[in-house]
């Protein structure tokens, strides 16, 4: 239950500290005095968006702050997963600012942590609420709301899975578009293979040719170079004479024995030298037709290496790439067939989840269709019928099943008012007090079902009069047994059945309007009943009725 609130600065609240009892609590009160920035408040510490704009003008932060009293293993699970202490009571408070933070039990949290936790602590009807039984796009989350932890773990199966098969339809279409691109492309590369495969390239060959085209093209400068260097080498005998003259002396100084060695080394070096030079002679031999073909060659190397942009050592790299990608493209039947069945795997295990989904689902739907019945008869529905129809999206297609994210079906809530009359859309012939009752009995099953700490209802009563009303108040009290409730009204027959009566006023101070709120004891409250039955002139009788009504 919420124990207490405190707002600092919100809105035209200055600062006030609520403390609220358990059971049931009515707040009213005229219209723009801030029952429902109250609401807004308990709304923020349930996970709400905080917006500027609701810090009180001339002011830099709005607090708020929350103390809850809960009895939900849930909420200490995640507790104790974030790591946060588990007390006996639960804080939360809300800094709206430039800096805004949210802290609970003084740890600081997100907001999606928040939400988290906040689901299993309290629900707030708020007066648009009623209106989601009327756009069928809610009525799947309506659903799940009773399905609780088993809901959730099926869903997040499914989103799981979902999310997984969308990847694998996104490569597989992929594989399908590019089948055009690959036959062209395939063309292309065997035009490529077949060029370079038949100039058979071998690296640093370019650079080889050319070296053998350099000596050829100066064939005969080399010769006649060659043969004179050797005539002139013919002389090397003189220093053979020379060492033999210097060992004859060489015992009288020992630099000429070191002078004789040089000169007998050089000796059989440039003799060596001389050997190799005569051998080079006797090999070469020019051919006119070889030097030709060399140059053809040259031509055509530099030709592909220019038109690809790439030399020969390079272009073999490029050759034995251009293999692979052939090899592929040959096999891309193979490869989208690849892709296929890892679609079906893909596709064949969200079927599974989306059905269990499904089925839980409509599980909950004839629960939730048979509960509903059973309350909204206690809220003047007599000859309600309703139903929850389940409309199954096609999904026999591996690749164009109707997979959304929120599951496989659309729902209707179908409903007749009146005996002999068929099932029709809800959003077509509920009246607003009618859609108010149904709301009334979907959050009434919801409170029991989660094991809510509180609920508040702002004006669900909202289109209510008359034995109605009373049948109304009844129920929101019988919630009130097991789950706190706070009760924005305009009905007396809710205002004076609630335990305790908060009265919301306004006031205007040095030019600035404030907030007031005022806990009522009894002359106070059948003062305001009276009021909310007969309006600003109070009679005997509305008096009278004020009092019967608290004294019921």
């Amino acid at each position: 239950m919420l124990k207490k609130l405190h707002v600092n600065n919100f809105a035209i609240i200055d600062d006030i500290t609520l403390e609220f009892d358990p059971f049931m609590t009515s707040l009213t009160g005229q219209t723009g005095a801030g029952k429902s920035l109250i609401i807004d408040c308990i709304g923020l510490l349930l996970g709400a968006r905080a917006d500027s704009d609701m810090i009180r003008y001339g002011e830099s932060k709005a607090i708020i702050e929350g103390v809850f009293d809960y009895k939900n293993k849930k909420i200490d699970e995640i507790l104790n997963n974030y790591g946060i202490n588990i007390l006996d009571e639960l804080t939360i408070k809300r800094e709206v600012s430039k800096n805004s933070r949210i802290l609970l039990n003084n740890a600081q949290i997100s907001l999606n942590q928040l939400k988290e936790i906040a689901k299993y602590l309290g629900d707030i009807h708020v007066q648009n609420d009623t209106y989601k039984l009327v756009n069928p796009e809610n009525y799947l989350q309506i659903v799940d709301m009773f399905g609780g932890k088993t809901i959730d773990d099926l869903f997040n199966d499914y989103s799981l899975s979902l999310a997984l098969y969308k990847d694998e339809l996104k490569e597989y279409k992929e594989a399908i578009n590019k089948n055009d691109e690959i036959y062209e492309k395939l063309d292309l590369l065997k035009f490529q293979y077949d060029e370079l495969s038949k100039l058979d390239l071998k690296e640093n060959e370019l650079e080889n040719i050319e070296k053998v085209i350099n000596v050829l093209s100066n064939y005969d400068k080399i010769y006649n170079n060659l043969n004179e260097a050797i005539s002139l080498l013919d002389s090397i005998d003189n220093l053979y004479d020379s060492f033999n003259a210097l060992k004859k002396i060489e015992s009288f100084d020992s630099e000429l024995e070191n002078q004789a060695k040089i000169i007998e080394d050089s000796y059989y070096n440039v003799d060596d030298v001389k050997s190799s030079l005569k051998k080079k002679l006797s090999n070469m031999d020019f051919d006119k037709n070889y030097l030709d073909n060399l140059i053809e060659r040259e031509n055509e190397l530099k030709r592909i290496s220019k038109k690809y942009k790439m030399d020969i050592n390079d272009l073999i790299n490029h050759v034995n790439k251009i293999k692979k990608e052939i090899d592929k493209c040959e096999n891309y039947d193979e490869f989208v067939k690849d892709s296929f069945n890892n679609l079906k795997k893909k596709y064949d295990d969200l079927v599974i989840k989306a059905k269990r989904l499904e089925a839980e689902r409509e599980k909950i739907g004839k629960t939730l269709s048979t509960k509903l019945v059973e309350v909204c008869k206690e809220l003047d529905l007599e000859n309600i019928n309703f139903d929850i129809k389940f409309n199954l999206n096609d999904i026999s297609d591996v690749v164009k099943a109707n997979f959304l994210d929120d599951g496989i079906s659309s729902i209707d809530f179908l409903i007749s008012l009146n005996k002999g009359e068929p099932l029709k859309p809800l959003n077509k012939v509920a009246s607003g007090g009618e859609l108010s009752r149904i709301m009334l009995g979907l959050k009434s099953i919801l409170a029991s079902k989660q094991n809510l700490s509180f609920i508040v209802f702002d004006e669900i009563d909202s289109g209510i009069s008359g034995i109605t009303a009373s049948h109304i108040a009844k129920k929101i009290k019988e919630i009130s047994k097991s789950t706190q409730v706070l009760c924005i009204t305009h009905l007396p027959h809710v205002a004076s059945i609630a335990d305790n009566q908060l009265f919301i006023s306004k006031y205007e101070n040095n030019s600035r309007t404030f907030t007031k709120v005022e806990k009522l004891g009894y002359n106070e409250r059948v003062k305001q009943i009276a009021i909310m039955i007969s309006g600003d002139k109070i009679s005997p009788s509305a008096i009278s009725s004020a009092k019967e009504l608290l004294d019921s």
